[in-house]
C-alpha cells in the first residue's frame, strides 16, 4: 500500500515520544512535505558546500565507454491522480523538463512523423518501437526513460557506445533524425550503436550480427544492459508514483536516483577491483578457448577479420530482403 513505510515511521515516532511533552500526533503532510524539503538541502550542501555532482560518474569522467538507455513503464502516473499542487524542488537536476520534452519531440515530429504502425525485429515475436496509444489512455505519465554508464550510475554525460535493447530500429531512426536536424549530426557520429546482449537473444540471427557489442573493437565485456540492474530498485518506487501530484513525483525519483548514484560511488573501489580480477580471468579463458577452437577448424588468426567481414555483408543482404 502506498505510503505504507512513511505511515509507519511516523507510528513508530509517536510511540517513541509518548508521554513527553508536548505529545500531539503527527501531521502526515507536513512530516512529507519537511522530509522533501529536508532531502533537498542536503543536496544543495552536496552541491555548493561540498561541490559534488551525483549525476557524474567519476570512474567514466571523460573516458566514457558505454551508457545503456532503457524506459521503464512501472513509474507511470494516473491520469485521476489529483495530488497537491507544488512547484518542483529539483527541477530538471535529472529528469528533463516536460515543456523542453514536449517542445523536443515537436521539432522532431515536425519533420519526421512517428510511426502508427506496429512493428518487429525482423521475422522475431520480439515487439520493437511498437506504437500503441490505447493502453495509456488512462496515464498522465507513462514512464520514465533513463540512462546509465558501465558502473550502474544514471548520468547524462556522452558516450563512445550507446546501448538499447531494440538499437536495431533506433539506429536506424537517429540518422534519419541526424540527416534531417543538422544540429544531432555530431551526436551520432561520435557514438557507436551496442545491442544488449541479453535482448539480442530475442532478435534475429542477421541483426546480433550487425547489432551486438560481441563483434565490436574495443567494447571488452560491456553487457549492454546496466539499466536493468538500476530498475530492478526504481520499479519499487511504482507502487506510490502512481499516485502522486507532478512535482512530488519529479522531486521524489530525483532523490531516489541521487542516492542510488551516491551509495553506487561509495562502492566503486571494491566494484572496480572485482571486475579487474574478473577480466583478467577472462581473457585466459577466452585466450584458450581461441586456439581450441582455431586448432579444432583450422583457422589462422588473421583469417577471423576476412570471415567476420563476410559474415557481416550475409547480415547485411538478409536484412535488406
Amino acid at each position: 500500500m502506498p505510503g505504507t513505510s512513511m505511515n509507519k515511521f511516523i507510528e513508530t515516532l509517536e510511540t517513541l515520544s509518548y508521554g513527553l511533552k508536548p505529545c500531539k500526533p503527527i501531521n502526515k503532510i507536513h512530516f512529507q512535505n519537511a522530509s522533501r524539503y529536508y532531502e533537498y538541502f542536503m543536496h544543495q550542501i552536496d552541491v555548493k558546500v561540498k561541490l559534488k555532482d551525483n549525476t557524474e560518474c567519476f570512474s567514466c569522467k571523460g573516458i566514457m565507454l558505454a551508457s545503456h538507455s532503457d524506459r521503464n513503464f512501472k513509474l507511470y502516473r494516473l491520469h485521476s491522480t489529483l495530488g497537491i499542487n507544488l512547484s518542483s524542488l529539483y527541477g530538471d537536476v535529472v529528469i528533463a523538463l516536460d515543456t523542453e520534452m514536449e517542445k523536443h519531440m515537436e521539432l522532431i515530429d515536425s519533420k519526421l512523423p512517428k510511426s502508427k504502425s506496429s512493428e518487429t525485429c525482423g521475422d522475431s515475436i520480439f515487439k520493437a518501437a511498437r506504437s500503441d496509444a490505447g493502453k495509456f489512455k488512462k496515464l498522465d505519465e507513462t514512464g520514465i526513460m533513463m540512462r546509465s554508464c558501465r558502473h550502474g550510475i544514471v548520468d547524462k554525460a556522452g558516450c563512445t557506445f550507446l546501448c538499447g535493447d531494440v538499437m536495431c530500429r533506433y539506429w536506424d531512426w537517429a540518422q534519419k533524425v541526424a540527416s534531417l536536424f543538422p544540429e544531432y549530426k555530431p551526436m551520432v557520429d561520435e557514438m557507436k550503436p551496442f545491442l544488449g546482449r541479453m535482448h539480442a537473444k530475442v532478435h534475429v540471427w542477421y541483426c546480433q550480427i550487425l547489432w551486438v557489442g560481441h563483434w565490436m573493437p574495443e567494447a571488452a565485456l560491456t553487457l549492454g544492459e546496466e539499466q536493468e540492474q538500476v530498475f530492478s530498485k526504481m520499479s519499487r518506487y511504482g507502487s506510490v508514483t502512481k499516485h502522486m501530484g507532478i512535482a512530488n513525483r519529479r522531486d521524489h525519483l530525483t532523490s531516489a536516483i541521487l542516492f542510488w548514484n551516491e551509495q553506487k560511488e561509495k562502492g566503486i573501489i571494491n566494484q572496480l577491483l572485482k571486475r579487474k580480477e574478473r577480466a583478467l580471468k577472462q581473457i585466459q579463458i577466452s585466450k584458450n578457448q581461441l586456439e581450441t577452437d582455431m586448432e579444432k577448424h583450422k583457422f589462422e588468426l588473421l583469417e577471423f577479420p576476412i570471415l567476420l567481414g563476410e559474415l557481416r555483408r550475409a547480415a547485411e543482404e538478409c536484412k535488406c530482403t
